[in-house]
């Protein structure tokens, strides 16, 4: 067909532009994730937006439509989803609604008209499987489960741009992790700056112990929080309560046992920790009150789950951003006003979790009606106890192993002294900090590798690989200069300028680990690139090697070289995952046909 524009004669008047169905569907939702009332004029309603209406109205809003307006109250919290959400025919109501579904803290089914579930949507089907999450599209329905977590996501430049605005809508919802880290930096900056190099030792003498201990405590609270949520979606409001109260007695059974176990044992763990003679004291002092104070922990923890498996995700944030902020503002008063040195950074820790868990528990108890419970529901059943333990002990195992080769290196370091320990206190929380783009980078080819791989083009993935090492290093030319030629001055946030000693083991423990950092960046490259194409196992396997690498480093080189050795122990460990990863990479490769035969 051949079509023929010509000139005409000058054309003038004035030209309505129909309202865009676009920007009308982002409105609805922004104003269902608000708090308030907000009112969308000049709509022009079709099947799509009335969809979306629909939707946001069985989600987390109340809806009321005029003639060509909307009155949309954002609740501040997901309702129970005990039905499907109906989509119709609209493509775009389901992109955009997909990522919010992961916000309920319940399982989400879509359902719609046509062919609308044939449609594909394997952009978010990759990132949902990349993390662990459930994704299932049949003919007739998608069903999705779980929460996306926090960090970096990257996106071919070619997708719909619902896609996006559908994760940008969900992931400012999920900051929280990131707070808990900002967290630990200031805390070692302040003890460190205002008590000196001893006060920082006591503190960090224990740092892998607290994440094993407090990292089985979160690991039970979020198993706790699964049959919650369940039964929640489920609308099965009496089990729901019956669990939660449940949970909550054992949680106390729990914590107390643990505080108590773990108070008693407080000084053989850090004999056996080797702690050295003269942080001792403080170092006991501090893991003693933390360990007194594990009750806070878990059920500061347990109430946000159990706030969450509601459909509340954003109340537990303002708790915890309330709780750091707390924390800080007690640990310069303990400090530097009460003069309770290390006990007090231990002391304002718990009570700021203390104070949050009670805050928690009114707010939960007030705010949720349906968790007002008849007596019998309050009581103890051994069944449902069951059920949660089946679930949270061994999420919290999970979480609690992770810290073995940190506990085994920390120890062989604390024997070294207390120079030592200060120093490998800081340049922890230093190299921690400037491993974060390298950690991004990784998560960015998970996303990148899982789409290609899914798309049957693996030969891309070896493309992202070489484009992403190729970042990598340029980022490490960076940051090696940084590190290099600054490692004292930054140093200098934690302790006096006096303490030379301290200052130089920080700077050659930096020096060192900046100098492996290309293993690092191929290790995060390799690891989330065959994450992200499944083979999940694999992944894993090399954190085991790393466990491996830092326990012999720990027994067998440490007490033969000393400090230094403890400088090569990260670095000897990411030898050893890469040394893993490398073969596994090529096998992931070729098996899925990118090795050409």
């Amino acid at each position: 067909m051949n079509i023929t524009i010509k000139s005409s004669r000058t054309v003038g008047g004035r030209i309505a532009a129909p309202p865009s169905k676009s920007m009308a569907h982002r409105a609805v939702l922004c104003a269902a994730l608000a708090n308030g009332t907000s009112h969308l004029h000049h709509l022009a309603f079709s099947k799509d937006i009335s969809a979306t209406l629909g939707a946001a109205g069985r989600l987390c809003a109340r809806v009321t439509t005029g003639e060509n307006d909307a009155v949309v109250e954002g609740l501040g919290r997901f309702l129970p989803v005990d039905a499907p959400v109906d989509c119709c025919e609209s493509g775009s109501t389901l992109r955009f609604l997909i990522p919010l579904a992961s916000l309920t803290g319940q399982e989400v089914t879509f359902t719609g008209r046509g062919r609308l579930m044939e449609r594909p949507q394997s952009v978010y089907k990759t990132l949902y499987q990349q993390q662990g999450l459930r994704f299932e599209q049949g003919a007739d329905r998608l069903t999705v489960e779980g929460a996306l977590t926090p960090g970096e996501y990257e996106l071919a430049g070619n997708v719909s741009s619902q896609f996006i605005s559908g994760l940008l809508f969900a992931l400012p919802l999920l900051l929280g992790n990131l707070l808990q880290q900002t967290y630990s930096l200031v805390d070692a900056v302040i003890v460190g700056r205002f008590l000196g190099i001893n006060a920082l030792a006591s503190v960090g003498a224990s740092t892998s112990v607290v994440f094993l201990i407090l990292g089985f405590c979160n690991g039970c609270c979020g198993g706790f929080g699964i049959p919650v949520a369940q039964k929640f979606g489920a609308r099965d409001y009496v089990t729901m309560r019956r669990l939660v109260f449940v949970s909550l007695k054992l949680s106390a059974v729990m914590s107390v046992a643990i505080a108590l176990v773990t108070s008693l044992l407080c000084g053989d763990i850090l004999r056996i920790m080797r702690t050295p003679d003269n942080i001792f004291p403080g170092a006991y002092a501090y893991l003693l009150i933390t360990f007194i104070g594990v009750p806070c922990t878990f059920f500061y923890n347990l109430l946000a789950c159990i706030i969450r498996a509601l459909g509340d995700s954003r109340t537990p944030f303002w708790f915890l951003l309330f709780s750091t902020v707390l924390n800080i503002i007690l640990d310069l008063f303990c400090i530097l006003v009460l003069k309770w040195g290390v006990a007090g950074a231990g002391i304002a820790t718990v009570v700021s979790q203390g104070l949050s868990a009670w805050l928690c528990y009114r707010y939960m108890m007030s705010r949720f009606e349906i968790l007002r419970a008849q007596p019998g529901e309050r009581r103890f059943n051994g069944r449902l106890a069951r059920q949660l333990l089946g679930i949270g002990v061994p999420m919290g195992l999970q979480f609690s192993i992770t810290a073995i080769g940190s506990i085994m290196l920390q120890s062989a370091n604390n024997a070294l002294g207390t120079a030592c320990v200060a120093a490998f206190t800081a340049a922890m929380r230093i190299k921690m900090f400037f491993m974060c783009p390298l950690e991004s980078l990784g998560i960015a080819m998970a996303t990148y590798s899982g789409q290609n791989y899914g798309a049957g083009r693996p030969e891309r993935v070896w493309q992202g690989v070489r484009a992403s090492s190729l970042l990598m290093m340029v980022y490490w030319v960076f940051t090696f200069a940084v590190l290099m030629t600054a490692s004292r001055t930054i140093a200098r946030l934690f302790v006096d300028a006096s303490e030379t000693e301290i200052l130089n083991d920080t700077a050659l423990f930096l020096h060192v680990s900046v100098s492996f950092f290309p293993v690092l960046g191929l290790l995060c490259i390799l690891r989330y690139t065959i994450q992200g194409v499944g083979y999940t196992n694999l992944a894993m396997l090399s954190g085991v090697s790393e466990m491996i690498a830092r326990i012999l480093v720990s027994l067998l080189a440490v007490p033969a070289f000393g400090y230094i050795a403890v400088c090569f122990g990260d670095s000897t460990a990411w030898i050893f995952a890469d040394l893993f990863l490398i073969p596994a990479f090529a096998f992931v490769y070729r098996r899925g046909g990118g090795g050409g035969g």
